[in-house]
C-alpha cells in the first residue's frame, strides 16, 4: 500500500485555507441558486433557513461567550465575534445603541463574491 507524505503545516496557514475554502463553497452555492432561481427568488426560498439558523447560533454562542443581553449591542458583540475572529473582517463599528449597531467593513473574505453572498449574512444576523 502506498503511503502519502502529509506535510505539517502551520495552524494560521491551515485556518486561511479554511476561510478560503468556505468562501469558494458558500459564493458556488449562492451562483447555483441564483443561476437556477435568479437572485430575489433564491434569497427569499433560503432566508427563512438562515433566519433560524442564526436565532440557534446566537442561542448557543451568546452563552458561550458571556453575552446575556438581547439588545442591538448583544447582538453586534456576538456579531463582531464571528467577523472579526472567525471571519478576520476587518472594519469598524460607527455607532451603537440598544437599537441598532452599524459597522462599516473594509476588508473580507467575501468581498469579491456576488452582493447575495453577503446577503446570505444579512439573513443570519435578521435571525
Amino acid at each position: 500500500m502506498s503511503k502519502l507524505e502529509v506535510p505539517e503545516i502551520p495552524p494560521e496557514i491551515a485556518y486561511e485555507q479554511l476561510l478560503i475554502t468556505l468562501k469558494d463553497y458558500i459564493a458556488t452555492f449562492m451562483q447555483a441558486l441564483t443561476d437556477k432561481f435568479g437572485s430575489e427568488e433564491a434569497l427569499k426560498v433560503i432566508r427563512p433557513y438562515l433566519v433560524e439558523h442564526g436565532k440557534r447560533s446566537a442561542e448557543v454562542a451568546a452563552p458561550m461567550l458571556g453575552i446575556t443581553g438581547k439588545d442591538a449591542i448583544a447582538i453586534g458583540i456576538l456579531i463582531r465575534v464571528f467577523e472579526e475572529h472567525i471571519l478576520k473582517v476587518k472594519g469598524e463599528v460607527t455607532e451603537a445603541s440598544p437599537d441598532k449597531v452599524v459597522a462599516v467593513n473594509t476588508a473580507c473574505v467575501f468581498q469579491d463574491c456576488k452582493p447575495e453572498v453577503c446577503l446570505i449574512f444579512q439573513h443570519v444576523t435578521d435571525g
